[in-house]
């Protein structure tokens, strides 16, 4: 699989990238987490707004893809299977620290999966995502799921927001499971948003 990575700077003069254009190949049935390119801007400033964040801001198709804010590694994230793309081309924006952290994220939509009991484990139950409109490092959004009392049955994937099933459910035992997804974003006093995230299990009936 061979991916092409584009580089836009948000400043007219900085953040500068090492390269207008990165290239690389994965293998198939590659992990996921899987480190594979590190891109790199620098920034003439000097001080906090010298200190530059990393964003995917196109091509990333299924959030196959995610990178990490600060060291600029890209990392894939997906399960493989054979319909995945064989080329992608994404864009990476460097953002400097200029942007004022004034906005939280926000949940636009309310979420109330259903899942089949008897699940088999890992499976998907639904993708959040909250909206942030300040820049750079300060409307990058992680997940996590609030508390521990669920965390042996769900899991949230931290950059991608997909929430799983870790283990089995049952009807007979708990009809719903009511979880806190949490949003936060990067900035230096980071701001976070908290919304009530309720599954219903649903029986599994024979035909």
């Amino acid at each position: 699989m061979e991916i092409t990575v584009f580089v836009d700077d948000v400043n007219d003069n900085v953040p500068v990238f090492g390269s207008d254009s990165y290239w690389d190949t994965i293998p198939e049935n590659v992990p996921v987490g899987l480190e594979f390119l590190r891109v790199t801007a620098t920034d003439a400033d000097a001080g906090s707004n010298a200190w530059v964040s990393y964003t995917i801001v196109d091509g990333n198709y299924n959030s196959d893809f995610a990178i990490d804010l600060e060291s600029g590694v890209l990392s894939w994230q997906s399960p493989w299977t054979r319909e995945r793309r064989h080329t992608y081309e994404l864009t990476i924006r460097a953002q400097d620290s200029e942007d004022v952290n004034d906005n939280n994220p926000v949940f636009p939509d309310v979420y109330q999966p259903v899942v089949i009991e008897n699940n088999l484990p890992e499976i998907t139950v639904e993708q959040v995502a909250a909206d942030d409109v300040d820049e750079g490092v300060n409307g990058a959004l992680t997940y996590s799921l609030q508390g521990n009392t669920y965390n042996s049955l769900f899991t949230i994937e931290r950059t991608s927001g997909v929430i799983k099933v870790k283990g089995r459910l049952d009807h007979e035992e708990r009809k719903e499971y009511t979880l806190t997804v949490v949003a936060e974003d990067a900035g230096q006093f980071s701001l976070i948003i908290l919304a009530p995230f309720v599954v219903a299990i649903d029986k599994q009936y024979c035909s």
